[in-house]
């Protein structure tokens, strides 16, 4: 059985159940179908007015897991999107049809185990304020 995902041409692209499978092997994540529990939940982004379905969600674990993602879409010609937090407003996060790479497990891990606090306020301003705090530094970027 193939899955039909969307390619970098516009047009669908087959890929055989044993090239998914081998994916799958290398893959210590998770991979989601449409079908599979926790599909829905994993696509969704901050901006609830995007509602694009990719046609698989892979939800990395690692920098092997990232690697392993970008060679299947490069080798098989798929639209892909990268996803690190959720909150492009564009939602750029999606794509429709392709590969979702899924690295939000790896951005709230790196955060945890630094210590990090990461918080959004606005400004007197009106702009957008960024803080990440660590137990030592603390970087602030502002855009007014």
């Amino acid at each position: 059985m193939t899955i039909k995902l969307a390619g970098l041409n516009g047009k669908t692209v087959d890929v055989p159940a044993d090239v998914l499978q081998s994916f799958k092997a290398a893959f210590k994540g998770q991979l989601l179908t449409p079908d599979d529990a926790g599909f829905e939940e994993s696509r969704k982004i901050c901006n609830a007015m995007i509602d694009r379905r990719p046609g698989l969600i892979a939800r990395c674990t690692g920098t092997v897991d990232v690697v392993q993602a970008v060679r299947f879409a490069r080798h098989n010609g798929l639209l892909s999107s990268v996803r690190g937090g959720g909150h492009n407003i564009a939602g750029l996060a999606v794509c429709a049809g392709g590969l979702m790479i899924d690295m939000s497990a790896i951005v709230k891990t790196i955060a945890k185990r630094c210590g990090a606090r990461i918080g959004l306020d606005t400004s007197a301003l009106g702009g957008l304020r960024v803080r990440v705090r660590f137990p030592v530094a603390v970087s602030t970027i502002e855009r007014a």
